[in-house]
């Protein structure tokens, strides 16, 4: 069994390494005493075979357009009208919402809050008002949402375009 336990580790490290054959390899469950290892392919094999990665393409990304007005968040429950948005989403809004909130005890009367207009993927746009304003465009960063872009002006195409914005999240830039 220790034998099958290091050779399992072998693989597993070499797959996380990128160093793997191309060619599948049992789980590790298939792995015991008794089945032996399949020899590594030499490197004339590796270049003739054929490869493993689908041909297909990748499917759309999931585009959730909220309209012209976009939906407003004054309050964290106003999330739930958020509908096909994430999770994590949902609770980064509900954060900027109170951190809005708090901001705008600053300047009674003025409109605090966020609106969502668009979410492209990992990718939301919208804007940001407590004591004013402005246009933002948020992203999923290292798993966890964060405000990539905010702007008064005119979105920068090479601002976009440097941050990987997927096109149509924003109607035009300059």
């Amino acid at each position: 069994m220790r034998r099958s336990l290091a050779l399992v580790t072998i693989v597993s490290a070499l797959a996380l390494g990128g160093c793997a054959s191309p060619d599948p390899v049992a789980s590790p469950t298939a792995l015991d005493s008794t089945t032996p290892a399949a020899p590594s392919p030499t490197p004339s094999e590796v270049e003739s075979s054929e490869p493993t990665e689908s041909t297909e393409p990748p499917a759309p990304v999931p585009t959730l357009d909220y309209g012209m007005d976009g939906v407003e968040i004054v309050e964290p429950g106003d999330v739930a009208l958020l509908e096909g948005a994430p999770d994590d989403f949902k609770a980064f809004a509900a954060r900027l919402a109170r951190q809005t909130a708090t901001d705008a005890e600053q300047c009674p009367g003025a409109f605090h809050g966020l609106t969502v207009s668009r979410l492209i993927g990992d990718f939301a746009v919208g804007s940001v008002n407590a004591c004013g304003g402005y246009s933002a465009i948020w992203s999923r960063i290292d798993g966890r949402w964060a405000e990539l872009l905010g702007t008064q002006e005119a979105w920068s195409c090479a601002d976009l375009t440097a941050d990987g914005v997927p096109e149509g999240l924003v109607a035009q830039c300059s």
